[in-house]
């Protein structure tokens, strides 16, 4: 990492650029992660809801079916993390949820 105020940490995964949720279980990451910003924007005429869950073994759900209404937006900023043991899958109802997050991963 070098001194400049926009250099940004090699276990950066994903840096908050915009992305179609799936609507089926889907991995964002296969290693050890945490999210420390997420927002969700649903700029469908109708509720939806989204599944959060981490890759362990007896996997952990963080977000089980979680509505996001019409025109709402859910934003999660955590400076330390929400951490995703082995990693992270995420799911919605339908079409249309679209997401933003700064996910970091374990590299070692």
């Amino acid at each position: 990492m070098t001194n400049s105020p926009l250099a940004l940490p090699s276990n950066i995964a994903k840096r908050g650029t915009w992305e179609a949720m799936p609507t089926s279980a889907t991995d964002l990451s296969t290693k050890d992660c945490c999210i420390v910003q997420l927002v969700i924007q649903n700029p469908t005429a109708g509720a939806l809801t989204f599944t959060m869950a981490d890759k362990a073994t007896s996997p952990l759900t963080v977000y089980n079916a979680k509505s996001i209404a019409a025109g709402a937006e859910y934003v999660l900023n955590v400076p330390n993390g929400v951490w995703f043991s082995k990693g992270l899958t995420v799911s919605s109802s339908g079409s249309g949820l679209v997401m933003s997050m700064v996910l970091l991963e374990n590299r070692v």
